[in-house]
């Protein structure tokens, strides 16, 4: 199996830009990968529902921690359906699934010997659901994250032995597996400071919503560890689970079948997160994976912040934010998807502008693929009754070849794999305006005409199979039009009528 990770966003709000970016990065890896591989491959996704800041916000609400999650986790599936996102599974860390997996783990944990309990204090930031030592907040002794002041907690709490695997985790960030470099480094650096043991929960009285530890009715797991074991739990057979619950007199045959499905799929092939959960993946989850004698993960890719045009990173409070449905309202779906792959910065922060954003999508769609779509067609439908034969065209006559798009794709860089599709989609308008078929009809060369319009008409059908990678409906349009049995000119495949009246005239 080729198992892709995606972080699995906090449902205290609505999604927002980034975890669009991540929902449609790894659908397009994964499609890529489901076409180039011969072993099957397996997308999970889901949404971290547990934690001090989503149980204070529905007691504000006025409704069960249960209820809140689960609306807003509808609002996640709804989204991941309008853009295609394609997951095999998707996890709730508030299901009985879940707690099942994280509970097994947890018992696994403790039997090795990776699990104490001891009394504990420190200084506890709720937005990042994470601890801070005096020297990494602000001047101002302020979150660097979140701008607020971090509650002191003493309590006592379970630890996992995290400092037992500081070799291992240190080898892991030196070993080139991560992208980019910078971000290993920095981990890399926090570890070499003196790596410490964690805690791992949290006391029921305080925070009554999370996982219950196994055979400890006072604690609760910390939402980050129980939440990176969402990775496991995408991975166990349901019906393994349900054994587990159906025939608890059989406990030990049916974990041994659970740890087989976890051992079976690993290791994650590629596991895509952002820089701000560096800490949690490249560190935390690769000691719980040594611990548990797991295998590491063989490519991890780290992306970095969407800021708006003056560098301040999106917030809420701020309301500087911008929502994937009012992308969708000006460039649809489809450039949606191209724009968020186009225009965000895979290897660093990335300072959103409207005007660049309108300029990518007349240049790059409107006035280069959908061009040369609509142009083609025209001359196919007009001057040869739409019929043009796609298996004539001789071998060695193609106009451009693709197959770089794909590399790239491996390498898991979709913004490079598409700058080499748009230069084809260039490359192919160049040929028209070159040769003008138009020019030749008239003065009679129909035959010349004729075969220059089906190299091009194969470019398009070629450069469809790669695009439906990036834009599923759009691939399929122009893959439809082209290998029609009677080609007919094509409506403007990036024109969303009056919703587009901020578009550049140009592309109206």
């Amino acid at each position: 199996m080729f198992y892709i990770t995606s972080p699995i966003p906090y449902t205290n709000s609505t999604p927002h830009l980034g975890h669009l970016l991540e929902a449609v990065f790894v659908d397009t890896i994964t499609r890529f990968y489901t076409r180039s591989q011969t072993d099957s491959v397996f997308l999970s996704m889901g949404v971290d529902q547990h934690g001090l800041k989503i149980y204070e916000q529905a007691q504000t609400n006025g409704i069960e921690p249960q209820e809140f999650v689960d609306h807003l986790a509808d609002n996640y599936i709804k989204l991941w359906e309008q853009f295609e996102i394609r997951y095999d599974e998707f996890v709730k860390t508030s299901s009985p699934r879940h707690r099942v997996v994280a509970q097994v783990v947890w018992n696994k944990l403790a039997k090795s010997g990776h699990i104490y309990k001891k009394a504990y204090e420190g200084l506890y930031c709720k937005g990042c659901e994470d601890f801070y030592a005096p020297s990494q907040l602000t001047e101002d002794k302020k979150c660097p994250i979140h701008n607020t002041k971090p509650i002191q907690m003493n309590e006592e709490n379970y630890f996992f032995q995290l400092s037992k695997f500081s070799q291992q985790i240190q080898e892991f960030l030196g070993s080139g597996t991560i992208h980019p470099s910078y971000i290993a480094k920095e981990q890399l650096n926090f570890v070499q400071e003196g790596l410490q043991d964690i805690s791992i929960s949290r006391e029921k009285s305080r925070l009554p919503w999370g996982v219950p530890v196994p055979g400890d009715d006072t604690q609760v797991m910390y939402v980050w560890f129980e939440a990176l074991i969402n990775y496991f739990t995408a991975i166990v057979n349901p019906e393994t689970i349900d054994a587990l619950v159906e025939f608890p007199y059989q406990l030990d045959l049916h974990i041994e079948q659970l740890w087989k499905d976890i051992q079976d799929a690993m290791p994650i092939n590629v596991m895509y997160i952002s820089k701000e959960i560096a800490k949690f993946h490249l560190v935390i989850f690769i000691g719980i994976l040594k611990a548990l004698d797991l295998p590491l993960p063989q490519r991890a890719l780290a992306h970095g912040l969407i800021n708006d045009k003056e560098g301040i990173k999106f917030s809420k409070s701020l309301g500087n934010g911008v929502s994937p449905q009012e992308m969708v309202e000006l460039f649809g779906v489809d450039g949606t998807r191209f724009l968020i792959l186009h225009e965000i910065n895979i290897d660093g922060d990335t300072n959103f502008n409207w005007d660049n954003m309108i300029e990518s999508y007349n240049s790059h769609l409107a006035n280069n693929i959908g061009n040369l779509v609509m142009r083609v067609t025209t001359l196919v439908s007009k001057n040869f009754d739409g019929l043009i034969d796609l298996e004539s065209l001789e071998e060695g006559y193609k106009l451009y070849d693709f197959a770089q798009c794909y590399n790239y794709l491996d390498q898991l860089n979709p913004r490079k794999s598409l700058d080499y599709l748009l230069e084809g989609a260039r490359k192919g308008n160049e040929y028209l305006e070159s040769t003008k078929p138009w020019s030749l009809i008239k003065e009679g060369d129909k035959e010349k005409a004729q075969k220059i319009l089906t190299q091009l008409a194969v470019l398009l059908k070629d450069l469809s199979e790669i695009i439906s990678i990036f834009m599923p409906a759009t691939g399929q349009s122009i893959h439809q039009i082209i290998t029609a049995d009677v080609i007919e000119k094509a409506q403007p495949l990036f024109c969303q009528s009056g919703k587009n009246r901020k578009i550049s005239p140009r592309f109206l």
